[in-house]
């Protein structure tokens, strides 16, 4: 099953890029799903969360999608496993349905579905795994008319209502900034572009229970990955705050409009995302 999200364990060095040598990862044109972002990205037991799929399928140019959504306690995602719900006892349909990407960007949120924690999720867990989390696995599967499919995941933390009531919270992307101001146009030439919010208030430190005894705190970092259908970036993820230039395209495309996207998360399963269309 290829996997459209990287998991991010580190802030890796930034690489100076265009378009054209972007990684495809980054350069939207096919169907791709963008971001998965749960309500909750943390929970307890019996919680239930709405979870919002963010789709690009510029290329279709508005042809119809279709999606299964499914849950499962995790099989060992972290640890070299699948990530399938396939043959779990415990798998369950989230949710199933059709939607139409619209023009101009062909890039939006998809339509949402809930997840329910099974409440005996916990039940057997040692103490450090009910404090620090286990995971809950999410696949997200979107197709195409033609056969052509997408398959992603994401992993909720479920963690004990009482040894752990702070959960972790998303962080929030506001919008993005261009040249210091909200991006509401195309910029004509090259531009910096920084994301908007407060960026202190998103950082969460956390405490970790640790298996030879003992707890230590951490701190999150934000990374914000950027996609673009046309145009170039010098950087395609940015730590925090960091600034990159975006510059346009020589010719705008006629047939969608020049898409940006950019997707934060905060390495705990934390995400918020921003869409920009011109």
């Amino acid at each position: 099953m290829k996997n459209f999200f990287l998991v991010l364990l580190a802030a890796v060095g930034l690489l100076g890029c265009s378009k054209n040598d972007l990684p495809d990862y980054n350069v939207l044109g096919g169907l791709r799903v963008l971001a998965v972002k749960a309500a909750s990205p943390e929970l307890s037991p019996g919680d239930v969360t709405t979870v919002t799929p963010v789709v690009s399928d510029i290329a279709g140019a508005g042809r119809v999608l279709s999606y299964t959504a499914t849950g499962c306690p995790d099989p060992g995602v972290g640890l070299g496993a699948t990530p399938s719900c396939e043959g779990s006892p415990m798998s369950v349909t989230l949710g199933t349905g059709t939607f139409v990407p619209t023009a101009p960007s062909f890039t939006q949120i998809a339509p949402s579905f809930t997840v329910t924690i099974p409440s005996e999720l916990l039940d057997t867990r040692s103490p450090l795994d009910q404090f620090n989390g286990i995971t809950y696995l999410i696949t997200y599967d979107v197709r195409a008319v033609n056969g052509e499919m997408v398959s992603t995941f994401k992993r909720l933390i479920v963690s004990s209502a009482t040894s752990k009531p702070q959960k972790n919270l998303n962080p929030t992307l506001s919008g993005v900034l261009g040249a210091g101001a909200p991006l509401v146009a195309l910029p004509a030439t090259t531009t910096s572009l920084m994301v908007d919010g407060d960026l202190s208030a998103s950082v969460q430190s956390y405490e970790v229970l640790i298996a030879t005894g003992g707890s230590k705190t951490l701190l999150e970092t934000l990374i914000t990955t950027w996609f673009l259908s046309d145009g170039g970036l010098n950087h395609f993820r940015t730590v925090g705050g960091d600034v990159i230039n975006f510059t346009p395209p020589d010719v705008l495309p006629t047939v969608h409009s020049v898409v940006l996207v950019a997707v934060m998360r905060d390495g705990r399963g934390g995400e918020d995302f921003w869409i920009g269309s011109f």
